[in-house]
């Protein structure tokens, strides 16, 4: 039940770095990670400091986050769009195709056999992590006001937790 997808990307970037220059992968990834910063403002710390800068210049933003997306938003999308052609064309890439990369998926997902319990184990506390780092306020605050609704107590003394 494991992904072979993951297994065929990693297998294939494995053989990538082994087969020709790290720079056909990392170069485009470096360089798209920069224009993706650029498009939000609290991507990077160096946003807010224009930010700051502008407001201590006397211009007035009313809703700093999206007047940033909005001026961000085209030329950060056309340089996501065009960066990776670029690189394409500056730094071909060796090989195109592998076209046992799919086998060799097959047979290292054979070889490594059946998920195992500290695999479901990690698997299920990623997944308790990130619904918890999501909707972790409201789901423990419903569930502490349960929790106190079941001893009899009022709702208010949940925030000795920490959650009002």
């Amino acid at each position: 039940m494991r992904c072979v997808i993951g297994s065929i990307s990693f297998i294939s970037f494995a053989s990538l770095i082994v087969s020709f220059d790290v720079h056909v992968i990392f170069v485009p990834v470096f360089q798209s990670a920069g224009n993706s910063s650029a498009l939000f403002l609290t991507a990077a710390a160096q946003n807010l400091l224009c930010l700051k800068l502008a407001q201590e210049l006397g211009v007035a933003i009313s809703n700093p986050w999206v007047s940033w997306f909005k001026a961000a938003s085209v030329p950060a999308f056309t340089a996501l769009l065009t960066t990776p052609l670029l690189l394409y064309k500056i730094f071909p890439p060796e090989i195109k195709e592998t076209p046992e990369a799919p086998a060799a998926a097959e047979k290292k997902l054979q070889a490594m056999g059946p998920i195992t319990p500290n695999e479901w184990s990690m698997v299920s506390t990623m997944l308790l992590a990130v619904t918890l780092w999501v909707f972790g306020y409201v789901s423990l605050y419903h569930l502490l006001c349960c929790f106190t609704k079941c001893l009899n107590l009022p709702c208010s003394t949940v925030p000795w937790v920490g959650c009002s």
